[in-house]
């Protein structure tokens, strides 16, 4: 590629790139709150991002149309407003850019952008997380599916020569973000990019609404940034009360605060049942995630005079135990097993097999499954859901309550 080209193409990028600014407050509140925004990108055929930067290759900027340009930019900041840059790690790549494309494509349609009819798109993913969509697709991209209408976007009127991706309609890469020295960020790092990613979209939004340039497929994206969080710590014990008489007694005092030199009373009753708690021991789940599961355990032996079944579970039971409150015990006895894939069916059957019928079961899990029991068990059920990324996926019976931040 000649000089002169290389500069059209610079120009046509930063032609789209001022006008998505100017014209498109959420979307150009999300682009200027980029360190390095868009830039030009020799070594890149296409396009990627890293959370910090949007890099354009040359070549694909001279293949595309000025609305080819503004569709790829558009998709490359949903990347980062849904922090597919943040939630790769431990998946294949190429499947995931898959997946997050397929998701972004669904959220542009609905948006109202028309589909470029060469890139991945499929209306049996509509409304999808983009962990949901990676669990459905097949390694061989040779199954992907482009079904967007809206032209090609190209300047040629041809679809684009995209390099190594173009044959499944990928036409961009998401790079893990890193720390400013190039090392791999941790899970703390993470997690303050990922707040961080929320405030930005939340503000875009914001500032798009006052605008008169909100819409509802940006209402429904920023919908859980924008709404007061609920305790989830103290709606799932006021659930749990529902089941005792809602009285306090001194006869059996609250372990909770003994170590203190306190004693007060603990919540009784004579018709309080047993509890099950199943929780999820997949490999998807995190040690952090695991360690909290126990200890809110640990709070109900404390609070409650109660006898509770602890089931871990992945892909089977494993290593079930008994506690009883009014029995002495520790948070070391705790022995979780597994660390497979997830299915929720075979825990409900082991209380089955048991014969226990509990008052009510609490399932600690990230909900990254969706194999349920046929029918829902004669007893009520909670789930309570760590991952945010599958907190609107469906439950076939049961309460949901969602764990927003430990």
């Amino acid at each position: 590629m000649t000089f002169d080209e290389m500069e059209v193409a610079k120009k046509k990028v930063q032609r789209e790139t001022l006008n998505i600014c100017l014209d498109l407050p959420f979307y150009g509140g999300i682009l200027m709150s980029l360190q390095n925004g868009v830039i030009m990108d020799e070594d890149c055929e296409t396009a990627w991002t890293d959370g910090r930067s949007i890099g354009f290759g040359y070549k694909l900027a001279m293949q595309l149309s000025p609305y080819g340009i503004k569709f790829v930019i558009i998709h490359e900041i949903f990347h980062i407003a849904l922090k597919h840059h943040l939630r790769g790690e431990g998946r294949v790549h190429d499947k995931w850019n898959r997946a997050a494309d397929y998701v972004i494509h669904d959220n542009m349609e609905e948006d109202g952008y028309r589909i470029l009819d060469w890139v991945l798109y499929d209306p049996q993913y509509a409304g999808m997380t983009t962990e949901m969509v990676y669990g459905l697709l097949d390694d061989d991209p040779s199954s992907d599916s482009c079904q967007g209408s809206g032209g090609s976007g190209t300047t040629s009127g041809d679809k684009p020569e995209l390099g190594n991706g173009g044959s499944t309609g990928s036409f961009d890469e998401v790079r893990p973000m890193k720390n400013e020295d190039g090392s791999a960020m941790t899970e703390s790092e993470k997690a303050v990019e990922a707040q961080s990613v929320d405030i930005t979209v939340a503000q875009a939004f914001t500032a798009a609404k006052a605008a008169g340039a909100g819409t509802p497929a940006q209402e429904r994206l920023c919908k859980d940034l924008l709404e007061p969080k609920v305790n989830w710590r103290n709606e799932l014990r006021m659930y749990l009360e529902e089941h005792a008489r809602n009285d306090y007694t001194w006869t059996r005092p609250n372990r909770r605060y003994i170590s203190t030199g306190l004693y007060m009373p603990s919540l009784y009753s004579e018709e309080m049942q047993d509890m099950v708690f199943f929780l999820d021991t997949s490999c998807s789940v995190s040690e952090k995630e695991l360690q909290q599961y126990m200890s809110e355990v640990a709070d109900i032996l404390n609070i409650f005079s109660v006898r509770i079944w602890v089931v871990y579970v992945d892909t089977k039971v494993h290593s079930p135990q008994e506690f009883n409150s009014q029995e002495f015990w520790k948070i070391d006895q705790f022995k979780p097993e597994g660390f497979g894939g997830t299915d929720f069916r075979p825990g409900f059957e082991w209380v089955e097999e048991q014969g226990i019928r509990p008052a009510v079961a609490v399932y600690l899990t990230d909900f990254e499954c969706d194999d349920f029991p046929e029918t829902a068990p004669d007893y009520d059920v909670i789930w309570c859901i760590t991952s945010p990324y599958y907190k609107n996926a469906p439950a076939p019976f049961g309460r949901k309550i969602i764990i927003d931040e430990w």
